[in-house]
């Protein structure tokens, strides 16, 4: 250390250094941690699921592929498994994918 500067502990090698000129010391920097809150999505409850998403979602299978849903509990169950494991973008843009290719050869399909 130059100028009168003494090293109050010892300092490892390519550590940060705070330099006190106060007390012309040289330490080591302790490293703080800087915690930055961010917004943790919780996953979505297959039961808090909105009607208007499952409505959308079954409306868009209807009009895609030219069917006609019966609007029984089990399609709705099967579109709230959709929207929760995918989401409704991802599930809209599948449906719109499937259209788009339909009775092209090798094209993908749903079954069921």
């Amino acid at each position: 250390m130059s100028d009168g500067y003494t090293a109050s502990e010892d300092i490892k090698e390519g550590a940060s250094v705070v330099i006190d000129t106060v007390n012309k010391t040289v330490r080591m920097a302790t490293a703080v941690s800087v915690v930055v809150a961010e917004e943790v999505k919780k996953p979505i409850g297959i039961n808090q699921i909105p009607n208007d998403d499952i409505i959308e979602v079954m409306t868009a299978f209807e009009v895609a592929l030219d069917i006609k849903l019966r609007p029984v509990d089990e399609q709705r169950r099967y579109a709230k498994f959709l929207i929760k494991d995918y989401g409704k973008d991802k599930v809209l843009e599948g449906v719109r994918a499937v259209a788009a290719a339909r009775g092209r050869p090798y094209s993908p399909s749903i079954t069921s």
